[in-house]
C-alpha cells in the first residue's frame, strides 16, 4: 500500500488526526422505529460504519478508526469492520496494532477464503510486519497469499515486497560507529516533532500540538496546530523548546512548518497553509527583515502563488555564484507524487526545474538537504529499494549531473519512516526525523514522528558522504534492529555478555556526560513491593541506592524462579535486565547528579519531575502509595548524594520565584499505566513478580529537568 506523506499537507494531517466528526443521526429516534434490539444494534453499526467510510475517503484516518471501533461495539463477527479497523491502524503507522488486527482476522474467520474476499489482507500484513523489522514473518505472509490470490495487481505488489525483503537481507549490518538516539522531552514533547535547522546556538523545528478532551467516545484532539519551535543549544545540550515568538511565522490562522533561515540576506522561507479541501494547498512563503526585529508580512513565492499544487520543504543554498532553492512539490511535471525541484532565484526569468529521474521516482521524494562542500543532496524517498516506508538517500552532483542515489543504510534508516536529514558537522553530527520505535525511549510509538540525534565515531574524511562499506552481509539471516530479541549476531558483543565486565565498560561510556535532551526520560527500577514492603506510608525506609543494590543482588533468584516456566528467550531477557538495564540506569543517574550540581552552582534554579509507577499486583490505592514511596527513595538519595552537595539547593530559596533552587516534583501514577496481567491465584502472583513485563513497569521515571 502506498502510504502518502500526509505530513506534507497540514490540512491532510489535520484531517488525519482531528477527531471532531459530528454524527447527524439521533440514534434514539431510530431505535423507536426498529422492530427489535438486534436490528437496532445492526443499524447503529451501519450508521457508524457509513460515517467512518466518509472519514476514510477524506483521509481522516483517526476519525474513521474511531467510528469503525464504535460500529464494532454493536455487532459481532464483522470481518469488513475488522479489516477497515486494521487498515486504518496501518495508515496511522500503528504497525504492531495493525498486525495484531490482521492476525485476529485470520484466526477468527478461518472458514472464509480471505485471499478472495480481502486480496490485500496478506499484503498489508506483510507490509506492517516488514515495517516492524520482521522479515521472515513478512515473507511467510507473502508466500501464503501467492498460493491462491486471484487479484493480478495484488500479486504484482506481493512480488515487489518479496524483492524488497531480499534487498534488505543483502544489505550490510548497521554501522557500529553510528550512534542514533531520540531527543528527550525537551524536544519531543508534542504529538509529533520533525525537521530542524541548526543555526549555531539555535535549533528550529516543527511541532504538532493540540488540546485534548473527552466526549464519552474517547479522546478528542481539538485545535490541532503545527508550530515552529526553537531550542537553545549549548554544545550538545538542548533547552526545553518554546514557540518561536514571531507573529509573522506562528499565527492563529496558518499552520507553519519547515522554516529555513537565510542568515546572509535575513530572509525566512517557510511552509504555510490554512483551510480545508481544495483551499488547503501548502505554499512556500518568505518574510524579510533589515534589523533582525521587524519582519515583513509573509508573502507567497511567485512561482507557486497561483498553482493548486502543494509546495513544501524549502532549502536554500549559495553555490558557484548561484542561489538555488530546493523544495518538494507535486506540481505539474512531477513523475509521481512529490518530487525534488530546483529554482534559480538569481534568474528572474527562471522557472522551477525538476531534479530529474536520477533523483525522483513515481512515488515521493521529500525533505531535501544540500551540502555544498561535497555537492551532495540528501533526501527521503519511498520509491526506491529501502528498509521501510521512507528511507534517506544521498546523491552527488558531478559536472552538473546527479549520480545514482545511494541508500544511507542502517542505522540512519530503519523499517519505519526516516526523513528530514540534517547535517550539522559533516560526517560527525546531525539530526533526522523518524517514527521508529526505540529501546532508549519507552514511549516512542510508530504512529508519531520524533527527532533523533546522530553522531559518528572514527575518522571520516571531510567532504565524503556519510556511508560505510561493509563486506559482512546478512545473507538470509533475520537481523532485527529494534530491541535485540531476534538475531543480534552483528552487534558489538563486548557489551552484551553481561556481568561485571559489561557494567564497568558500559559505565565508562555512559557516565562521561549527562544530557537532558538525550537521556530523558531516565527509568529506575525496583524489586516487587519495594521499598518498604507492605506499607501504607508514602515515605520510603531506604534511599534508591540501597534499593538498587538489593535488587541487583536478586539476579540469580529471578533467574531460578523464571526458568521454571519460561523459554530460553525469556531467560535472556531477565539476564539482560540485570546485566544491562539496571547498571545502565544507575550509571546515568550518577552522571545526572553531577550535571545538576554543575548547573546549580552556575546559578540555575531547576525543577526535576519524577513519575512513579507500579505493576498491576495489589489494588490501585496501594499501588499509588507504593509509587510515591519509590519517588521518595530517589529524593532521599538526591539529598544524601556526595555528602549533601545537592541538599543545600533543595533548601535554598530562589529570589526570582520564591521556590526552592532544586525542586523535586512528584507525580505518582501507581498502576494506571500497567499492562501486565492482573494476577488472581497465588501461582499467578508469584509468576507476576518475575515477569519481565511487570519488572519493566516497577519503576520511576525522571521525566523532565527544567531550568526555571
Amino acid at each position: 500500500m502506498d502510504i502518502q506523506p500526509n505530513f506534507l499537507n497540514f490540512a491532510a494531517l489535520k484531517r488525519a488526526i482531528l477527531m471532531k466528526y459530528y454524527l447527524i443521526i439521533i440514534f434514539s429516534f431510530f431505535s423507536l422505529l426498529l422492530p427489535n434490539s438486534v436490528s437496532a444494534q445492526e443499524n447503529y453499526a451501519k450508521l457508524y460504519e457509513k460515517q467512518g467510510d466518509k472519514a476514510l475517503e477524506a483521509q481522516s484516518y483517526n476519525e474513521s478508526l474511531r467510528l469503525y471501533v464504535m460500529a464494532r461495539r454493536f455487532v459481532r463477527n464483522s470481518p469488513d469492520l475488522d479489516f477497515k479497523i486494521a487498515q486504518n491502524k496501518m495508515m496511522l503507522f500503528e504497525y504492531a496494532e495493525a498486525e495484531a488486527e490482521f492476525k485476529d482476522m485470520i484466526r477468527n474467520y478461518d472458514t472464509i477464503n480471505l485471499n478472495v474476499r480481502y486480496p490485500k489482507l496478506y499484503l498489508y500484513l506483510a507490509q506492517v510486519a516488514k515495517q516492524s523489522g520482521k522479515l521472515n514473518e513478512a515473507n511467510g505472509y507473502i508466500e501464503k497469499s501467492l498460493k491462491d490470490n486471484p487479484d493480478i495487481s495484488t500479486r504484482k505488489q506481493l512480488r515487489e515486497e518479496q524483492r524488497a525483503i531480499e534487498w534488505i537481507r543483502n544489505q550490510p549490518p548497521a554501522n557500529p560507529n553510528v550512534h542514533i538516539k531520540p531527543f528527550g522531552a525537551n524536544i519531543n514533547n508534542g504529538i509529533a516533532s520533525s525537521g530542524g535547522q541548526r543555526l549555531d546556538t539555535l535549533f528550529i523545528f516543527n511541532k504538532l500540538l493540540s488540546n485534548q478532551s473527552a466526549n464519552g467516545m474517547g479522546v478528542v484532539f481539538e485545535n490541532l496546530k503545527m508550530y515552529v519551535d526553537y531550542s537553545l543549544v549549548d554544545i550538545d545540550f538542548h533547552t526545553p523548546s518554546s514557540h518561536l515568538k514571531l507573529d509573522e511565522i506562528n499565527d492563529d490562522k496558518y499552520n507553519t512548518a519547515n522554516v529555513f533561515y537565510d542568515t546572509l540576506e535575513k530572509v525566512i522561507y517557510m511552509t504555510k497553509n490554512t483551510g480545508e479541501g481544495a483551499k488547503a494547498n501548502t505554499k512556500i512563503y518568505t518574510s524579510r527583515t533589515k534589523n533582525g526585529k521587524d519582519w515583513s508580512k509573509p508573502k507567497v513565492m511567485d512561482f507557486c502563488k497561483d498553482d493548486k499544487a502543494n509546495y513544501t520543504h524549502p532549502f536554500l543554498v549559495y553555490s558557484n555564484g548561484q542561489k538555488i532553492l530546493f523544495f518538494a512539490s507535486d506540481r505539474s511535471g512531477s513523475f509521481g507524487g512529490y518530487d525534488i525541484w530546483e529554482y534559480n532565484m538569481l534568474n528572474k526569468y527562471a522557472t522551477p526545474v525538476n531534479a530529474g529521474t536520477r533523483i525522483n521516482t513515481p512515488k515521493n521524494e521529500v525533505t531535501p538537504f544540500y551540502v555544498d562542500s561535497s555537492s551532495t543532496l540528501f533526501f527521503s524517498s519511498n520509491g526506491r529499494a529501502g528498509f521501510g516506508g521512507y528511507d534517506i538517500y544521498y546523491s552527488q552532483r558531478t559536472d552538473g549531473a546527479w549520480k545514482e542515489p545511494k541508500n544511507m543504510q542502517e542505522p540512519f534508516n530503519s523499517p519505519a519512516n526516516d526523513l528530514y536529514p540534517v547535517i550539522v558537522t559533516q560526517n560527525k553530527v546531525g539530526y533526522l526525523t523518524s517514527n521508529r520505535s526505540n529501546k532508549d525511549f519507552d514511549s516512542l510509538k510508530t504512529c508519531c514522528n520524533r527527532i533523533f540525534y546522530w553522531t559518528v565515531d572514527g575518522n571520516a574524511q571531510s567532504g565524503e558522504p556519510i556511508a560505510k562499506e561493509n563486506t559482512a552481509y546478512r545473507n538470509n539471516k533475520e537481523v532485527v534492529w529494534t530491541d535485540g530479541d531476534e538475531d543480534d549476531s552483528y552487534e558489538d558483543n563486548e557489551y552484551k555478555s553481561g556481568g561485571e565486565n559489561w557494567t564497568n565498560n558500559y559505565s565508562k561510556l555512559l557516565t562521561q556526560d549527562f544530557n537532558p535532551a538525550f537521556d530523558l526520560p531516565l527509568a529506575l527500577y525496583f524489586h516487587n513491593d519495594m521499598p518498604k514492603a507492605g506499607a501504607q506510608s508514602t515515605i520510603s525506609n531506604m534511599d534508591y541506592r540501597t534499593s538498587y543494590q538489593q535488587y541487583l543482588a536478586l539476579r540469580n533468584s529471578y533467574l531460578l524462579s523464571y526458568q521454571q516456566n519460561a523459554d530460553s528467550d525469556g531467560v535472556k531477557e531477565i539476564e539482560a535486565f540485570f546485566d544491562n538495564t539496571l547498571p545502565y540506569s544507575y550509571a546515568k543517574l550518577e552522571s545526572m547528579f553531577a550535571y545538576l550540581l554543575k548547573r546549580l552552582q552556575a546559578g540555575a534554579s531547576i525543577d526535576v519531575e519524577i513519575r512513579g509507577f507500579s505493576s498491576s499486583l495489589f489494588n490501585a490505592n496501594y499501588n499509588f502509595r507504593l509509587s510515591e514511596r519509590r519517588i521518595n527513595s530517589l529524593e532521599q538519595l538526591i539529598a544524601e548524594w556526595n555528602n549533601g552537595a545537592l541538599a543545600r539547593f533543595m533548601e535554598e530559596i530562589s529570589s526570582k520565584d520564591n521556590l526552592s533552587r532544586l525542586r523535586i516534583v512528584h507525580l505518582p501514577l501507581g498502576s494506571s499505566y500497567s499492562h501486565s496481567p492482573n494476577p488472581i491465584t497465588l501461582e499467578e502472583k508469584r509468576q507476576s513478580v518475575y515477569n519481565i513485563q511487570a519488572m519493566n513497569e516497577r519503576k520511576i521515571e525522571i521525566k523532565i529537568i527544567k531550568e526555571r
